[in-house]
């Protein structure tokens, strides 16, 4: 009898010891020197990433909640040049017991919502801030909907998991969505609901695996290149899941799948009462893993949720670099973004640092420089004097083979294209209101120059200008064409012209 005690207490000692989760593995005493800390109320503490414009001066602010077994480093692709003309910021964290963030006691969509709250406080980002979450991580967004909508400017879900146990949407749309899963699970899934005390054991035996061991069930082939990309590195054990699965990945399965304090479809719309802001919920036509018509019921239920829907996608969406911009502008409003880049004209390209070595320049009362060319006689001795003003898409050197290096060194922008608004926008006169500078007595003369075979400007339009303002003196040359300065002889008869 005494045998069979110890026998039977033995086997129960081994069933606790294998159900019984273990304690988080304890970060090291320096983690506060491997990344940036937030100490939360109740004692635990958050680590965080901050990417993009300074959160000082940003106008918009952007929360990221990774997915499940990820971090705060997510790899997601976005330009600089994106960042900064929108002056968007990024707060990343790792979610409770992933990374350096430590574990929740009892996690809950509700404590992850809270301490998102928190973190921003602490942080002081500002009274509202937009939240994004993707795939499984896209829970505690439902969260902030619920319990924080007065802290969201938006809120976007990027292919967003579904409890299969929510209570208001139909059991028969749930149970498809369940069976879109490979079998394995799908009953890993149903532990994690029914059965959570036990999900530890489920995940670690060694009898049959938890999850489908082919990829492909679950993923498509762009998934899986996304994956070894973005998702596979070393990192992850190293950083995302040090602190051991159970607080991380098995306490995300519980928190998702549980049963909740609400139902997505009963949420209200945070905006109704006129405050600006949108939700977006973006569908993968290819996703293997979240079942479209799902989303579609909800967006149907909730119109305020905009869907999105992408073809040709699959679950990793949010690691493709436009995808991820389409996501970001449109929880912006900044759909315009790529018409509004290619009409943007950008700015000048930089003069070499030794520019004032390489010819002289003039500060004008404005700040800026003029560079400039002197020939002929000496300016203080000569008698007379004449400023040329070269044409379109020349410069100082007009009488020289002009490069792309010389006149158009600070892109084409600046000199040809502002040169062709500037001659042909509105005017504050016209040429033929011009006074004569000359009528009072005044030593002076003007000419127009016509060259009969120009091809560009008309000579009638020159003829009318002259009769208007007869003290204009035209000068018609035949056989001649609108380069007709660079001819020696002709440029010559003009220069002598202007001195007589």
């Amino acid at each position: 009898m005494l045998l069979l005690v110890l026998v039977v207490g033995l086997i129960c000692y081994h069933v606790y010891k294998s159900i019984k989760p273990p304690p988080p593995i304890p970060l090291p005493e320096n983690v506060s020197e491997i990344c940036p800390r937030v100490k939360l109320n109740d004692g635990r503490y958050l680590a965080y990433r901050e990417l993009g414009f300074p959160k000082d001066k940003a106008k918009n602010k952007i929360i990221i909640l990774h997915g499940f077994g990820s971090s705060k480093l997510v790899d997601l692709k976005i330009t600089q040049e994106m960042i900064d003309e929108f002056e968007i910021y990024f707060l990343l964290f790792d979610r409770a017991g992933y990374g350096e963030s430590d574990a929740h006691p009892s996690r809950t969509v509700k404590t992850d919502t809270y301490d998102i709250e928190e973190l921003a406080d602490k942080l002081q980002i500002g009274p509202k801030f937009h939240v994004l979450g993707m795939s499984l991580g896209a829970y505690p967004v439902y969260g902030c909907l619920k319990y924080i909508p007065h802290r969201l400017s938006g809120a976007t879900l990027v292919v967003p998991l579904l409890n299969f146990w929510w209570s208001s949407m139909p059991q028969s749309l749930l149970s498809a969505a369940l069976k879109k899963l490979p079998i394995q699970n799908q009953w890993t899934f149903r532990v994690a609901h029914y059965l959570p005390w036990l999900l530890y054991w489920w995940l670690t035996q060694k009898w049959f695996s938890p999850f489908s061991p082919n990829p492909r069930e679950t993923m498509t082939e762009r998934d899986i290149e996304l994956a070894d990309k973005h998702t596979k590195h070393s990192y992850i054990k190293e950083s995302a899941l040090r602190q051991g699965e159970y607080v991380s990945k098995h306490r995300d399965i519980i928190a998702s799948f549980e049963n909740w304090e609400f139902d997505p479809t009963e949420l209200l719309n945070p905006f109704s009462d006129g405050n600006e802001g949108s939700v977006h919920m973006w569908c993968a036509l290819e996703d293997k893993q979240i079942l479209r018509e799902a989303l579609l019921y909800i967006c149907d239920k909730l119109p305020w949720i905009k869907l999105r829907q992408v073809p040709e996608a699959g679950h990793l969406i949010i690691h493709e670099k436009q995808h991820f911009e389409d996501i970001i502008k449109t929880a912006y409003k900044i759909s315009s973004y790529h018409v509004y880049k290619s009409i943007k004209p950008p700015p000048p390209i930089p003069l070499p640092e030794n520019v004032s070595e390489i010819c002289p320049r003039i500060k004008l009362n404005d700040g800026r420089y003029l560079a400039y060319r002197e020939l002929g006689f000496p300016k203080d001795k000569a008698k007379n004097k004449i400023i040329i003003i070269h044409g379109y898409g020349s410069s100082k050197l007009v009488d020289l083979k002009i490069t792309q290096e010389s006149a158009l060194r600070q892109g084409e922008y600046v000199s040809m294209h502002r040169d062709i608004i500037a001659s042909f926008e509105n005017w504050e006169f016209d040429p033929t209101e011009l006074l004569n500078p000359f009528s009072d007595g005044n030593e002076g003369s003007v000419h127009i120059w016509c060259a009969l075979e120009d091809k560009q400007i008309l000579r009638e339009a020159l003829l009318y200008i002259c009769d208007k303002l007869p003290w204009i003196k035209l000068r018609q040359v035949p056989e001649a064409g609108h380069l007709i300065i660079h001819e020696k002889q002709h440029f010559e008869d003009i220069i002598k012209t202007a001195c007589s």
